[in-house]
């Protein structure tokens, strides 16, 4: 039996499931098939270069009947032949574009970063809905409740569960721009076990959301080549650009250190002096990302709660030229600003009321510890608030809505 057949079960479905697609992982690695990698679960670089294949896969990740293996499959056919265009320098047509956008999506959805992420979030709502149900009731919430929540957590998420969502969230980036940045530089990009970057510049302590406002994705596609998917109606400088060049050294460390935060464990390279960006500063982002709470209860405990859950992303940010917010958006204090909806949504100006009357009582509202300490005064609440609801009606009205 070869090497082949060994990966298949009775039923002819791969044992070996990758929730990162061997064609990407592929796009790093040398002449015989090989990376460098980094471990930050071990703290520590592997010493001797790996098989790609033999990274980002699970037994039966997807489950043991394999078809929504062989349906990825098929996707992946596609997204690997857009992928080649961009590092073959070829321009990108419309079906490219939207083969990209859906790559992303899917890549973002599938990982196992990913499926703990979404493990964790339906625990935390289940255990918060048991313990409302237990007080009501009288009776004690003991460990014996608590560990049915979290098996009940355990069974009900699966990987599967988060691939088949993504076709539902496609129409949340069918209007943003897509820019193809190739670095001529001696750095080189790197990716890892969770390859797609999501950030908001705006809403950076606020979570991640696909449809608001200021939202971008990041993905190396080679050592040379970054795809970015951004809201190109606040990020002007390369709108209706597809392709860019870009010499910038510190550009590529900058994105490389987003990679590193932002890997579930692993980073791959091709030159391993890459893991020399690995410093403190990074365990601590690692360390912070960890330990945020993505989801969170609002009101009295015992009663019925306010749920906010927040998607994964990131916190801190790295400057880069092509996501630089305008001087309109960050004028506004952090305390003032509001997740806003790219499509309109009736009554969201009431939500910036509200806040303002909640700001005005409290005159503070800490989000992080870069911000904890930042209490604008009642006027400038007012004003902000003002702005934030300027700007976004200015949003809306660029996107063609009657507002």
């Amino acid at each position: 039996m070869n090497i082949k057949n060994q990966n298949l079960n009775i039923y002819g479905t791969k044992k070996k499931q990758h929730y990162v697609p061997k064609f990407y992982l592929k796009f790093f690695s040398d002449a015989e098939r090989k990376f460098f990698v980094y471990d930050f679960n071990k703290q520590m670089a592997l010493s001797n270069r790996v098989f790609y294949e033999s990274q980002c896969y699970k037994k039966y990740f997807y489950g043991e009947d394999g078809v929504l293996e062989n349906q990825l499959s098929k996707k992946e056919g596609e997204w690997a032949a857009a992928c080649r265009k961009i590092i073959a320098g070829e321009r990108l047509d419309n079906n490219d574009v939207s083969l990209l956008k859906e790559f992303v999506l899917y890549q973002r959805q599938r990982t196992s970063d990913k499926n703990a992420h979404s493990r964790e979030e339906r625990e935390a709502i289940l255990l918060e809905y048991a313990r409302i149900l237990y007080l009501h009731r009288g009776w004690t919430f003991d460990k014996e409740a608590e560990s049915y929540c979290k098996n009940r957590a355990e069974e009900e998420v699966s990987p599967a569960e988060n691939v088949l969502v993504a076709s539902s969230l496609m129409k949340y980036v069918e209007d943003l721009g897509v820019l193809v940045v190739h670095y001529v530089t001696e750095n080189q990009l790197i990716t890892s076990d969770s390859p797609v970057i999501t950030l908001n510049p705006f809403m950076r302590f606020q979570g991640f959301g696909y449809d608001n406002v200021g939202v971008v994705f990041l993905i190396p596609i080679s050592p040379k080549d970054l795809l970015v998917i951004y809201d190109d109606q606040i990020y002007t400088k390369f709108k209706n650009t597809r392709h860019i060049e870009s010499d910038d050294e510190e550009e590529v460390n900058r994105i490389n250190r987003y990679e590193m935060i932002h890997s579930e464990r692993m980073v791959y390279s091709s030159d391993n002096n890459n893991f020399k960006l690995i410093t403190e500063e990074i365990f601590d982002y690692r360390e912070r990302e960890k330990k945020r709470n993505k989801t969170q209860f609002l009101g009295p405990e015992g009663s019925q709660r306010l749920i906010i859950s927040h998607s994964s992303g990131v916190d801190y940010y790295y400057e880069l030229p092509y996501i630089h917010l305008p001087r309109d958006y960050r004028r506004i204090p952090y305390n003032c600003r509001e997740v806003i909806p790219r499509h309109f949504e009736e009554g969201w100006d009431k939500k910036l009321e509200l806040k303002y009357k909640i700001l005005s009582i409290t005159n503070k509202l800490p989000l992080n510890n870069e911000t904890k300490d930042v209490f604008p005064s009642k006027t400038d609440l007012k004003l902000g608030c003002k702005r934030m609801e300027n700007l976004a009606k200015i949003y809306w009205k660029n996107r063609g809505y009657n507002v």
